[in-house]
């Protein structure tokens, strides 16, 4: 299988797959396209139709009942449809994870790489097809991370992973530079950065934790988590770098 998807990669595609590799999001817009993705059928738009269909229904709902106003109905039917997509994504990789025999590992790195990535942010998929399939592929390939390091004999996959994240922490901590990619609102303000310091500082303190109490499980799922925000971001500004060039 691996050898089928190297096969379908070319030297002048290796950049938008590079900018499209690790996500783990379902909202905000890119202009890119993963042509690798483009070969898979997936019936997307149904499966948009079907989504802005339900989330315009509770969102009707919700302004007949004046529970929202109509100031409030546009971004809150968008609200909807968010969670209704990261809802989506996030029962499909339990299940495949399930399947696999990996729940632990699969629960246990969503729980830290979901807060991680909604506080700290990163690159997002436009299309809920590149979002589904490199969401699930992500979270069944670090599942299966965590469990080779935890079940390890030897410490030496554990050492390696806890370095690692210790990399990743200190690069997400002191790096601002995604700030400038949120809306020009929310740019640099004391609301985001304490927020950011707040998920990094409880994630470092379950680290610590984990550490003492020697939960492999645990700081591997952290590492795992920082790593996949880590290059997030770095996605984020590789295709902000590549939009320029193509202009």
């Amino acid at each position: 299988m691996l050898f089928l998807i190297f096969a379908l990669i070319t030297k002048s595609q290796i950049k938008s797959i590079i900018a499209n590799l690790f996500i783990t999001g379902c909202w905000g817009k890119a202009d890119i396209r993963n042509p690798l993705l483009s070969c898979i059928p997936f019936p997307e738009g149904e499966v948009n139709k079907m989504i802005e269909h339900i989330s315009e229904l509770l969102a009707n709902v919700m302004l007949n009942n004046k529970i929202i106003s109509k100031s409030e109905y546009n971004w809150k039917k968008y609200g909807i449809e968010l969670f209704l997509i990261q809802t989506g994504c996030i029962i499909s990789s339990v299940l495949f994870c399930t399947l696999l025999g990996r729940t632990l590992e699969c629960v246990l790195l969503l729980l830290f790489l979901m807060p991680l990535r909604s506080c700290i942010g990163g690159m997002h998929a436009s299309k809920f097809s590149t979002c589904f399939i490199l969401s699930n592929l992500t979270v069944i390939l670090f599942s299966e991370v965590i469990h080779y390091c935890s079940h390890s004999r030897s410490d030496i996959p554990a050492f390696i992973s806890m370095t690692i994240g210790i990399i990743c922490y200190l690069f997400i901590l002191f790096n601002s530079t995604s700030l400038k990619y949120l809306p020009k609102s929310d740019q640099n303000t004391d609301k985001i950065k304490h927020r950011k310091k707040t998920i990094m500082l409880t994630v470092m303190i379950i680290a610590v934790l984990s550490l003492y109490f020697r939960l492999k499980s645990c700081y591997i799922s952290i590492s795992c988590g920082l790593f996949v925000v880590s290059c997030s971001i770095l996605a984020q500004l590789f295709l902000y770098k590549y939009k320029q060039e193509s202009h």
